[in-house]
């Protein structure tokens, strides 16, 4: 089905280090849209001689959102403190994507652990958590306000300015965060990411890290779905929901609710308390409906 397929490129090196064509992983998100793929997700990485060569992933993106009409276009992820990405810019281009694509695009941030990229660029590693933290919740409010209120945090500091143009998606394309490992998993629940890559060779880190991931998930407020999580064939998992950004700092503020409306019972998308086992009865319901109708039932 539609929904649980997807491409990543890598945009990978054969043998000899010549680098595999940019126009062919085009071609391939192409002949997927055809096939209903979901998703091309393209990395961001840089100075990775041996793995990758996709430095520029908002240049395939905009290449292959004007070649496709249904496939959604993922950055998976851009690489955001501040010293590989300015925050403004990383939403300029991520609206400006939006637009040209009529709402197809997935906004991934993360921080990348390569000792390449971090010195390369010249990010502490001991605070490039942090540092992410204080981009991406700046980002979030430079999609919605009009003007942009400004930021003074640790690590970015801008004035006010309206940051033009603003996405085609309301109120802002989905977020997704990346992952890798136990911690990372608890974290993207804390934070109610909307992503979660967790990279893991065997089944039982794979189960142990989707119910860390669940726990997190449900300690702050919201609950996974199925689509939450995807095996890839190499035995990678994906954690995910398009539906969520929501920050665990008491002072920020989430745009979008925790969850997929058009799967959430009436009373759980109304925010009532004391919700109970029949809200998920709901869920599976809509979940089966879609599975058999090949559409949402709302």
């Amino acid at each position: 089905p539609r929904e649980t397929l997807g491409i990543a490129p890598e945009l990978l090196l054969l043998q000899g280090g010549v680098s595999l064509g940019q126009q062919r992983e085009v071609d391939l998100a192409i002949r997927c849209d055809g096939f209903n793929f979901k998703y091309v997700w393209s990395v961001e990485h840089h100075f990775l001689e041996e793995y990758s060569h996709s430095s520029a992933p908002e240049v395939f993106l905009a290449a292959a959102s004007q070649r496709t009409s249904r496939i959604r276009l993922g950055h998976g992820i851009v690489l955001l403190p501040g010293a590989y990405n300015h925050t403004a810019r990383v939403v300029e281009r991520i609206n400006t994507l939006d637009l040209l694509s009529d709402g197809r695009v997935d906004f991934g941030t993360g921080e990348s652990s390569s000792n390449a990229e971090l010195d390369g660029f010249g990010i502490d590693r001991a605070s490039k958590r942090d540092q992410w933290l204080d981009h991406i919740e700046a980002a979030t409010r430079m999609m919605v306000e009009e003007p942009f209120a400004g930021w003074d945090g640790e690590f970015l500091q801008m004035p006010a300015r309206n940051v033009v143009p603003k996405p085609f998606q309301k109120p802002h394309p989905p977020f997704l965060v990346s992952a890798s490992n136990p911690d990372s998993a608890r974290f993207a629940g804390e934070v109610g990411a909307t992503m979660g890559m967790v990279l893991i060779s065997d089944l039982d880190s794979t189960r142990e890290c989707i119910e860390i991931y669940r726990e997190s998930a449900r300690q702050h407020g919201w609950e996974p779905k199925p689509e939450n999580v995807l095996i890839f064939a190499d035995g990678h998992a994906a954690l995910t929901d398009f539906g969520v950004s929501r920050f665990v700092r008491p002072e920020s503020r989430s745009y979008t609710e925790a969850g997929t409306m058009g799967y959430m019972a009436p009373e759980q998308a109304g925010g009532e308390k004391g919700v109970g086992p029949a809200a998920d009865v709901y869920s599976l319901g809509a979940i089966l409906y879609e599975c058999l109708a090949g559409r949402p039932p709302f």
